[in-house]
């Protein structure tokens, strides 16, 4: 799991302030290390339709005092058998189960951006070096 740059002091303050989002978070990561591909709707799931399909989103649903009904859009990319998470994107206040304008702007930027290069280029600078 990696989060943009643009994201990250969106999400590392969502989550200390609010002890439940925490909790919420948390719940989301269990589903993802357990999950088989499938996806759970109500937590997590696919979001643009379009090529390339690679737009997930977490969702923190409940008492909306609390949530705001949050969504953090993310890209999704399986690479040698594991999926790799880049969190991009955090929108509060969706309010209907379709995407408005707003939130179909905001899918098709996440979808534009390119964060599979950067994280193969990752996944290779961890591999261990051949000794020669």
């Amino acid at each position: 799991m990696y989060w943009s740059r643009n994201a990250k002091n969106d999400i590392i303050d969502i989550f200390s302030k609010s002890y439940k989002m925490l909790l919420h978070l948390y719940k989301i990561l269990v589903f993802l290390s357990d999950r088989r591909i499938k996806y759970d709707p109500d937590i997590y799931g696919k979001e643009n339709e379009g090529k390339p399909n690679i737009v997930v989103a977490m969702k923190f649903k409940g008492d909306s005092q609390i949530t705001h009904n949050l969504r953090i859009y993310c890209q999704e990319h399986e690479i040698l058998g594991q999926f790799h998470i880049v969190m991009d994107k955090v929108h509060k206040g969706k309010r209907t189960k379709k995407n408005s304008k707003k939130e179909n702007d905001i899918i098709r930027s996440v979808a534009k951006k390119s964060y599979k290069l950067i994280i193969q280029e990752i996944i290779l600078s961890k591999r261990p070096r051949r000794k020669q």
